[in-house]
């Protein structure tokens, strides 16, 4: 009996020092990896921020800031998206930028054989604006768009689609107001809801009826502002009064970051859901969170969250890897990133 004893006594021992061992070892690998995450991570102080003037433009595809990119950027690789399990959950992409910082051409590209895709940029060059947007499948247009100024200012965009022949026009204005602006988008031959755009003075994004606008500084956020709002009313159109049923308000950090966006119900003009978003002193964001404010038809809408951890950040400020995670109170996810930049300085640092 005193024999058996001792020989569990000595193995509990073991087991305790083998775990012990075992946290060790995991402490660190842990104080490895935040060694690794230091020595990756740029201090603020060396970095060229973006203006805030170029912050603005994280609504235009056609510029840098919309795919989250700070610095010279000559070429993008997006690797695609893998989850936790190992599955690729979305295509790649290759973006080429010129010395302006316009996107030039992007390509979409996937682990299994697909459809070759892609999209060229083109643009005036007296005064830069873009002038036409091409995309091909296996090397056939498919679609273009062409944009028409008068005066310095668009009046028009000239849509073909060339797999079924349809064409149509959208008829563009910019109306002026103490504020700022309002840009107005009007269907002419094709049935849709025209898009509203409330723009402040500095050029700051403040109101739209549409969702479908990038979230934040142009990069593939998991949480979009697209919903249920599929109609809208406008007040006082073209005056200095908008109302924001059934669209989206737009708020600001100082930075020019984007803070808040706000979804308006388009049946009851009443705040359906937010969305928050937050970012670390690199201008990098960490986290992203909506909650549904309305008790409506469409609360359904779940509250979600994703935060963004950075394992690879290069010189110009620009991640390379991170991971996301996903969370509501049903499910957990988690998501690797990557990305290779390159830039006209030279090769990435």
């Amino acid at each position: 009996m005193e024999f058996a004893n001792r020989r569990y006594f000595i193995q509990a021992c073991q087991w305790a020092v083998n775990c012990l061992l075992l946290l060790a070892i995991i402490s660190c690998a842990q104080l490895d990896k935040t060694a690794e995450d230091k020595v990756s991570r740029p201090s603020k102080d060396t970095i060229k921020f973006e203006s805030r003037d170029s912050l603005l433009w994280w609504h235009d595809e056609t510029y840098k800031s919309y795919y989250g990119l700070k610095g010279p950027v000559e070429h993008v690789v997006i690797h695609p998206v893998r989850a936790s399990s190992g599955e690729l959950t979305n295509d790649g992409w290759e973006l080429w930028f010129n010395k302006q910082g316009r996107l030039m051409r992007k390509q979409r590209f996937s682990a299994t054989p697909e459809t070759e895709f892609e999209t060229m940029y083109l643009y005036n060059k007296e005064d830069k604006t873009l002038s036409r947007i091409m995309s091909q499948i296996e090397k056939k247009l498919w679609r273009s768009s062409d944009y028409i100024y008068k005066n310095g200012q668009l009046v028009r965009v000239e849509y073909r689609d060339n797999t079924n022949n349809e064409h149509f026009r959208v008829k563009r204005s910019k109306q002026n107001t103490r504020h700022g602006w309002f840009d107005i988008q009007m269907p002419v031959e094709k049935i849709e809801m025209p898009r509203y755009s409330e723009f402040r003075k500095s050029g700051e994004l403040v109101w739209s009826n549409k969702g479908d606008i990038n979230n934040g500084l142009g990069e593939m956020f998991f949480i979009r502002t697209v919903d249920g709002v599929t109609s809208s009313s406008v007040v006082n159109q073209n005056t200095e009064q908008m109302s924001g049923r059934g669209g989206y308000r737009y708020r600001y950090y100082d930075s020019g970051l984007l803070k808040v966006v706000e979804s308006y119900n388009a049946h009851n003009n009443r705040l359906f859901h937010v969305t928050n978003y937050k970012y670390d002193d690199l201008q990098l964001l960490v986290e992203e969170s909506r909650e549904v404010k309305d008790s409506s038809v469409f609360d359904q809408v779940i509250p979600e969250k994703v935060k963004y951890q950075y394992l690879s950040i290069d010189s110009h400020g620009n991640w390379l890897k991170r991971v996301l995670r996903y969370s509501t109170k049903y499910q957990q996810q988690f998501y690797n990133e990557k990305r290779d930049i390159s830039y006209f300085s030279g090769p990435r640092p």
